[in-house]
């Protein structure tokens, strides 16, 4: 697809925390917690703000990992599905990266490098590191989102949206194949 025809084609906006990142796992890390013990208490009446359960505030957690600096968000490991997402994607219509970001600059130049890394993005173009996803809704953006609040958002914005299942949420899709399923659905609506 080129480049100078976007604005007339239906894109897609793939957040990165919780969908192609795993942010949960790198937090856990982060305040010495296991991974795998904590994932199995995430579920969608608790939500993803787990570190309530760690007996910290939201600014203390984010505060933690400001504290921790560019390293933590280069560190982030890519789930396991995130390239086959990406590439799946990719290959349907134009994907930008559209994330929140904490309120620093190491979140914003570490979640820079590593969309480098995962990529291969060498530039800013495809990029979108907002908490105010909303402002980017209209009928021809389909917004993937592991947050509900975002998700709600966007589609009462006038945008397609789609909650990425997550064990914090709860999407009514169960699995990679459906969300893609979803995706070619909206894409083939006018």
């Amino acid at each position: 697809m080129e480049r100078g025809k976007i604005e007339s084609e239906k894109t897609v906006l793939l957040d990165m925390d919780g969908v192609v990142a795993d942010f949960v796992s790198a937090a856990c890390r982060l305040f010495g917690k296991n991974p795998e013990a904590e994932h199995a208490r995430l579920n969608p009446d608790t939500g993803w703000d787990f570190f309530d359960a760690w007996g910290l505030t939201a600014s203390d957690f984010w505060q933690q990992i400001d504290l921790a600096g560019e390293s933590f968000w280069t560190g982030i490991k890519p789930e396991s599905w995130a390239i086959d997402l990406y590439d799946r994607l990719s290959s349907l219509a134009p994907v930008y990266f559209c994330s929140s970001a904490a309120l620093t600059p190491s979140a914003w130049s570490g979640k820079i490098k590593w969309l480098r890394a995962f990529v291969g993005i060498g530039h800013f173009n495809d990029v979108v590191l907002t908490t105010h996803k909303h402002l980017l809704a209209r009928h021809t953006n389909c917004l993937i989102d592991d947050n509900q609040d975002n998700v709600d958002s966007f589609a009462a914005w006038g945008g397609k949206s789609i909650l990425f299942p997550r064990l914090w949420n709860k999407s009514k899709f169960s699995s990679l194949d459906e969300v893609m399923k979803e995706v070619q659905k909206w894409l083939r609506a006018s």
